[in-house]
């Protein structure tokens, strides 16, 4: 029987159909978050898997532990744990946000450049106001990004969509790494 622990929120649906797999015991606890607090050792001991925001402090005496999934795209609180020289495999999140995230920046960016909580508040009051910023394009216009991981690879896809130079700064220059998995029309595979 393969023990799971998820101490994050996870989309009830996800949950029921890993807990309904054949030979897979799910334990469901209170999320810590991105803080690292300990565990009860009754609730860590046997656990083969952990689904995590960020490992919890007392890990060492999770004697049983095989592979740790963090919930962010980040790793680094991962580095100190040594997980290699205990045999855990550890994996993270990276790519499944930047859809997501990618689609909320180009939401703000429209929303900031038409102002668009004062229009709608204009129309609630039944108030045309024929303001120019109402009617500002974004088309045209520049955005830049600091850093060019998939992230900012998803925002720039969708922001040349709507007409928008891109521009984008790497600590190194350097182009994309090639043979990354990406989800099929996500991200920017030309760099």
């Amino acid at each position: 029987m393969t023990k799971v622990l998820v101490d994050v929120p996870v989309y009830d649906p996800g949950l029921k159909r890993l807990a309904a797999l054949s030979g897979v015991e799910v334990e469901v606890c209170d999320p810590i978050s991105e803080k690292r607090m300990a565990r009860k050792q009754s609730l860590i001991a046997d656990r083969e898997i952990l689904f995590c925001g960020a490992p919890p402090e007392n890990l060492d005496d999770m004697i049983e532990l095989k592979w740790i999934q963090i919930a962010s795209s980040g790793f680094e609180s991962l580095i100190p744990l040594n997980l290699p020289k205990r045999g855990i495999r550890a994996s993270n999140a990276r790519g499944v946000f930047d859809t997501p995230i990618a689609e909320w920046c180009l939401a703000m960016m429209v929303n900031l450049t038409r102002d668009l909580p004062q229009l709608y508040r204009n129309q609630q009051a039944g108030h045309w106001d024929r303001d120019a910023r109402f009617q500002t394009e974004i088309r045209g216009r520049t955005v830049g990004f600091w850093g060019y991981g998939g992230l900012a690879r998803e925002t720039a896809r969708l922001a040349k969509t709507l007409g928008l130079r891109v521009h984008a700064l790497t600590r190194n220059g350097a182009r994309p790494q090639v043979n990354l998995y990406r989800v099929e029309g996500t991200g920017d595979p030309e760099g």
